[in-house]
């Protein structure tokens, strides 16, 4: 998430908030807290190249691949949404596989 907090005592911390925090146990090493658990994923989709000759690429992500996609903080009903919505990761593999739409 690159933009600043919201500063607001009554918002709880997205790892209170957000069933990604709260439901799952990753491996050692791993955190939703940081970029590890995000580049981990990431990595299962190597390589990941588009065949010669296929003209039309369609991608799908469950996450948002760019952060700039979600509405302002000051808009948003839980403003820490950013912190669990997308990744750099993802971004840079949607942007690799250049998309006709995703």
């Amino acid at each position: 998430d690159p933009e600043p907090d919201v500063e607001d005592s009554s918002i709880a911390p997205v790892d209170q908030v957000m069933s990604d925090f709260l439901l799952c146990k990753w491996p050692a090493g791993l955190s939703a807290g940081d970029e590890s658990l995000a580049s981990h994923f990431d990595a299962l989709n190597d390589p990941c190249e588009v065949p010669p000759g296929i003209d039309t690429v369609i991608s799908f992500s469950h996450f948002l691949p760019r952060h700039e996609l979600l509405p302002e903080k000051r808009y948003l009903f839980y403003p820490q949404l950013p912190k669990a919505a997308g990744s750099r990761a993802l971004g840079a593999r949607v942007a690799g596989l250049r998309p006709h739409c995703h």
